[in-house]
């Protein structure tokens, strides 16, 4: 249980409900939504689809078998790109859900962890090989383009509105990349955490990190060659997955909690309330003020935490503030 989890909660009362399930074949580690649809890394059980227009009867319509073990998983129009750890990056057509299909593999280097497209080019935290970057121009035949060593573990990626790619690279904190040449993608700057930098969501320059047993981190990365550090908010147990929605953020903490924060001043975070999950809380999207958790063996669950936004439901966390 976490730091966020105490009385205070209670006084808020604010505790999200679970609206829906949806069991899975594999462990469920991470999700990422678009529209009506969650693309699940299930783990060793591949890519999972499921409709999720219904959040009270989520469904799996269907799911693909993959080489490597799916960690990590982009989506745009009917493409999902998974980094498939060993594997590397796989493409999979899911145009139509109910049969996903494997129509394109990059092999890159390291364990693929964690993927981010924009443009003709996906991104991937390629674990103890850092920064891969590959060309997606033509989906059956993806390229690896280059390749750049960080000095920790990347396990996730998110580009800025400017273009820059971030790295959360575990201990060695927070890597930007200039990727203007791809081919030869260049450090620009780097900032240690308080912890261990697992996982990423962005807002314009500033990057929110889970960041294992020292919680949430607030980064302004607007100056790429010089990101600074505005808070950090601890947590007595690992913070391990984050997504962001409008104000919202929800942070995967301890394998069992989703906290539910306010943003709307990022180096003053509120909590708002708690999610107790059934199975380990490993990954969490959002939409609205709907979140959808990967939660190991117990596949998909989707969480209302409309309430947990609502005017007094949220109180100021203790935090170590940054000088």
């Amino acid at each position: 249980m976490s730091v966020f989890a105490t009385a205070a909660d209670a006084a808020t009362g604010c505790f999200p409900p679970r609206t829906g399930q949806a069991p899975t074949s594999g462990t469920a580690g991470y999700v990422s939504v678009s529209g009506n649809r969650a693309f699940i890394a299930d783990g060793e059980g591949g890519l999972a689809v499921a409709d999720v227009s219904d959040p009270v009867n989520p469904r799996v319509l269907g799911k693909v078998d993959l080489l490597g073990r799916a960690s990590g998983v982009a989506v745009r129009g009917s493409l999902a790109f998974v980094a498939a750890s060993g594997a590397g990056l796989l493409v999979v057509n899911v145009g139509r859900p109910d049969q996903p299909a494997v129509i394109g593999t990059a092999q890159t280097p390291g364990t693929a962890k964690g993927v981010a497209v924009s443009g003709p080019l996906a991104f991937v935290a390629a674990g103890e090989a850092g920064l891969a970057v590959v060309d997606i121009s033509a989906p059956s035949a993806p390229k690896l383009l280059g390749q750049q060593q960080t000095q920790g573990y990347a396990s996730s990626v998110v580009v800025t509105p400017r273009g820059m790619v971030v790295v959360a690279d575990g201990w060695n904190g927070l890597v930007g990349f200039d990727v203007s040449d791809p081919t030869q993608p260049r450090k620009l700057g780097q900032v240690a955490t308080q912890g261990e930098a697992l996982a990423l969501a962005i807002a314009g320059t500033i990057v929110f990190v889970a960041d294992g047993s020292a919680g949430l981190t607030v980064i302004d990365a607007a100056d790429p060659s010089d990101p600074q550090l505005l808070a950090n908010h601890p947590t007595t147990d690992k913070a391990s997955g984050i997504a962001l929605s409008g104000e919202a953020v929800l942070l995967a903490v301890g394998n069992r909690d989703v906290v539910v924060v306010r943003v709307s001043d990022p180096a003053k975070p509120k909590r708002c309330g708690r999610y107790d999950a059934r199975g380990i809380a490993r990954g969490v999207a959002a939409a609205g003020t709907t979140a959808y958790v990967a939660e190991g063996e117990q596949g998909l669950t989707v969480v209302d935490f409309s309430a947990c936004t609502a005017p007094g439901a949220c109180e100021p966390l203790s935090s170590s503030p940054v000088n």
